[in-house]
């Protein structure tokens, strides 16, 4: 799908507008598999932009999909990234009840489960504010996904994780320390998306250590790359034509809805008529049958 090679190669408003078309054109096609990779792309990409609220909306459509198709490979996916956020949201209740309905993950590759494994522990323990054991499972999915040849920019990822963790458990020497190291690394294997979160976090850092010069360094740099990768207007117009799809795909449903219970009140209002004609010809016939008898009762007097 051509949404989902722009979403890979962080084209993330070209990803939005073919998603969107792809969505439409699969609801139509009832092609339920095109349909449920559409939401789901359209579900992270929401998740990068830190819109965790909107992003579960798309993830929730499509794991009633997947359940209804029984597809354990996507349904995997899409719990994993609906208890990141979770985490994000603060949502301690949800995402226990999502670690526990995960189970055996089942994600196409043992490479991935082992990874998602880690990082699945690891956004459970940040739900429930144990940085101690988010640090841990973010380092061993680190670890993991560097020893096991998996994209840098889920090694990336991780780093930016684990700075986060740090920052938020009060200890943000460590915390600086691995911002620093996730930028490096994602400067070097040119990820944008990690390097735009790790200026963004280090700002942020030395903006509450009362470090100005430092801040506004690392806050410019934020800046120029959130421009050309985030392009926050254009998502927001992105945003927009996304709805008008879902819109369109609504009054499609609900036409079909309207237009099934006129054709099931029409198979009632038929079925009535011939239960009422059934009655009248079975009164008919008693009347006829009763004369009859009445009949052959003079005749034998």
């Amino acid at each position: 799908m051509l949404g989902t090679d722009y979403y890979r190669a962080e084209r993330y408003m070209d990803a939005l507008e073919i998603l969107g078309e792809a969505m439409d054109q699969a609801d139509q096609t009832g092609n339920e598999l095109a349909y449920m990779r559409a939401i789901l792309t359209i579900g992270n990409t929401y998740t990068i932009f830190d819109d965790y609220d909107q992003a579960l909306h798309y993830y929730e459509l499509c794991l009633r999909k997947a359940a209804a198709l029984k597809n354990d490979s996507i349904a995997s996916k899409v719990k994993a990234n609906m208890l990141l956020c979770y985490a994000m949201l603060g949502k301690e209740q949800e995402a226990e009840a999502c670690y526990r309905s995960i189970g055996t993950l089942r994600m196409g590759n043992v490479d991935q489960n082992r990874f998602y494994t880690y990082v699945n522990q690891a956004f459970l323990a940040k739900a429930r504010k144990y940085y101690k054991g988010a640090i841990y499972f973010h380092t061993q999915a680190m670890k993991y996904a560097a020893n096991h040849n998996m994209n840098g920019r889920y090694v990336a990822a991780e780093m930016g994780q684990i700075g986060t963790a740090y920052e938020e458990s009060g200890d943000l020497k460590a915390a600086e320390e691995w911002y620093l190291r996730c930028k490096a690394y994602a400067e070097r294997g040119h990820f944008v998306g990690p390097l735009t979160s790790a200026c963004e976090r280090l700002a942020a850092l030395y903006r509450k250590e009362g470090k100005a010069d430092l801040s506004v360094r690392y806050n410019k740099q934020f800046v120029q790359l959130s421009d050309s990768f985030f392009q926050q207007r254009e998502f927001n117009s992105k945003r927009s034509l996304i709805s008008s799809y879902e819109d369109r795909l609504s009054d499609r449903r609900l036409s079909l809805l309207k237009g099934q219970n006129t054709a099931l009140l029409w198979v009632v209002v038929t079925i009535a008529t011939l239960l009422l004609l059934l009655a009248v010809l079975l009164i008919y016939i008693y009347r006829v049958n009763r004369r009859l008898g009445n009949t052959q009762r003079l005749l034998l007097q």
